[in-house]
């Protein structure tokens, strides 16, 4: 005997392989904590920039807002508008200089060393907080005021107006056009503060790293000592710069070196600043950290393929295979034989799943065989049941009314009869359509209304539609015989017999009603209960025999109603689902 039974086992042996491939619970934990702490570290540095870069750009932002606030105020200035009135051949020259001192006090020792110019097209002069009043010709590119945009008001890298050979950082203010009379208001600030501000970016100890200014129109002023900040990053930046401003991205300069680029985006001024530093002198012990995990993560996606793999081949597929020949047993195909390789559970499972469906294929062949010969035998039953029975009383009737000399209804009655059992010959089939079913109703109540003469009428009513739909052969016609013969025993008023059809919330309603004398209420009950529950499956007659070809036909979920008319009479209703008819509607 085996010391170790489950050994045997193919799903045992394939999880204890499995878990042997399986890292274990304590590594997994510690490869967790590697890789959250090297994010930390990516965050944390990632963030000091963020942090930095937010500080100096909102205070360089501050600056830059509050010299074009205070700025702007000069277009408004007592003084300002006082000169700008003065005609050009009259020129106050003290009043210049006067205002040159205020502007000179005003800007010369706060807001970043900015120049600030105020000038006066029409008098030819500019004062400058820096330079004093000088002649207009002094600024080359305020010659002609017919060469500037309408409209300057926003900060762009562009050449000095007074000297055009040295680049600045600069905005005009005021209304321009070519025959301009009213003054200007010129910020200047010169490349060496803008490179005084943008030093405040850098992180100490880090020598690879480089700042960028970029304005409205996409000029970049960069602070690029260590040479990250190649023209192909220049362009990629330009383009992300346009399209929206992320948390950063990563480049590759010429020497395809991997950059850090981390940009803020200034309010209101349409420019960004931002700096670029070298992953691989930041993020070098991290990205060594990274590339070991990566390496262990890679050798576990490996295991997990290769346990993966014997998982499918040793359970997954024979459980799979099993599966689907189920779906085809459920489905009626009792052929599937299902083949598993070896001598495991799963072989074993296949050769008791063959023999299960050899079994039960013989015995859906022996029950069908069989209910087809109850089915048969019961419809010959009631066939041979009523035809025998009726014929008899009909012939009688008709020789009574040729003895009594009424002639033409003797006559009647014999065509009625003769075509009625014409139609019963042909009934071969266990269903027929409703209006050869409602054809032969017609001819039976026709043979009784001759007979009763005045004392008996009926109607047969077919929804349009509903012609071609297939009910049990001679059903509605076994309740109609029901009715005629049970039904007016005790009624001394005129008869009546009507046969419905219709459809209702997609149902198919068949009734036969009657103004008979009725069904007690104990009676009904004991009608109804017998229809459900036949002593005899063997003997069933009349309404029994109905309800059990119908149930066979459309299923449990047709619904058969017997029940009470008022003021009196008896209705028996069939409703059958339009999804479950046989035949065309």
């Amino acid at each position: 005997m085996n010391a170790f039974p489950m050994a045997k086992s193919t799903i045992v042996r394939t999880i204890l392989l499995g878990f042997l491939f399986t890292i274990l619970p304590a590594f997994i934990l510690c490869i967790v904590s590697e890789v959250w702490t090297i994010h930390a570290l990516q965050r944390e540095t990632e963030a000091t920039y963020s942090t930095k870069i937010t500080i100096t750009s909102e205070a360089f932002s501050d600056n830059l807002n509050a010299l074009q606030a205070t700025a702007s105020t000069l277009l408004l200035e007592h003084d300002v508008i006082a000169i700008a009135a003065q005609p050009t051949e009259r020129i106050d020259l003290y009043a210049l200089h006067n205002f040159a001192n205020l502007l000179k006090l005003q800007f010369s020792s706060a807001f970043m060393g900015a120049d600030v110019i105020v000038a006066f097209p029409q008098q030819g002069m500019a004062v400058s907080s820096k330079l004093g009043v000088d002649r207009l010709e002094k600024y080359p590119l305020l010659e002609d005021f017919s060469t500037l945009p309408a409209i300057q008001a926003s900060w762009q890298l562009r050449p000095s107006y007074r000297q055009p050979e040295r680049r600045c950082l600069s905005m005009l203010m005021g209304y321009v056009r070519p025959e301009q009379s009213f003054p200007v208001v010129i910020l200047e600030i010169d490349c060496d503060e803008l490179t005084r501000q943008m030093d405040n970016l850098f992180i100490p100890d880090v020598l690879m790293q480089s700042a960028f200014f970029r304005d409205v129109q996409g000029e970049f002023f960069t602070l690029d000592q260590s040479g990250l900040l190649s023209e192909e990053v220049l362009s990629a930046l330009e383009e992300e710069t346009k399209s929206g401003i992320g948390s950063g991205a990563y480049y590759e300069n010429t020497g395809n070196a991997r950059l850090k680029v981390t940009p803020v985006y200034l309010p209101d001024m349409g420019c960004v600043i931002g700096v670029a530093f070298s992953e691989q002198e930041i993020f070098q012990p991290i990205l060594n950290i990274t590339a070991l995990l990566i390496l262990v993560v890679v050798l576990g996606i490996a295991a997990s393929i290769i346990y993966l793999f014997l998982v499918y081949r040793k359970i997954y597929s024979p459980i799979q295979l099993l599966t689907d020949s189920m779906r085809k047993v459920a489905n009626g195909d009792l052929t599937v034989c299902v083949q598993v390789k070896g001598t495991n559970e799963f072989n074993f499972l296949a050769e008791q799943f063959n023999l299960m469906t050899r079994r039960l294929n013989k015995l859906v062949d022996e029950t069908y065989l069989l209910e087809i010969r109850l089915r048969n035998a019961q419809i010959h039953f009631l066939r041979s049941h009523i035809n025998p029975h009726f014929l008899s009383n009909s012939l009688f009737y008709i020789y009574n009314m040729i003895k009594s000399q009424e002639l033409d209804s003797a006559a009647d009655m014999t065509v009625y009869l003769g075509r009625y059992y014409r139609l019963g010959a042909q009934l071969d089939s266990l269903r027929l359509p409703l209006s050869q079913e409602i054809e032969n109703i017609e001819l039976y109540l026709k043979i009784h209304q001759v007979r009763l003469s005045g004392r008996f009428s009926f109607s047969c009513q077919i929804q349009k539609g509903l012609e071609d739909f297939e009910i049990p052969t001679l059903s509605l016609q076994t309740i109609v015989e029901n009715a005629v013969q049970h039904a007016f025993r005790k009624l001394n008023s005129p008869a009546r017999v009507d046969v419905l059809a219709s459809r209702e919330d997609g149902e198919v309603v068949l009734e036969v009603r009657d103004n008979g004398s009725g069904i007690p209420h104990e009676e009904l009950a004991s009608i109804l209960e017998r229809l459900k529950r036949p002593e005899n499956m063997d003997e069933l007659h009349g309404i029994q025999n109905v309800y059990f070809r119908v149930m066979t036909m459309y299923g449990e979920e047709t619904s058969f109603e017997i029940k009470p008319v008022l003021p009196h009479g008896t209705s028996v209703v069939i409703r059958v689902r339009a999804s479950k008819s046989h035949g065309k509607e």
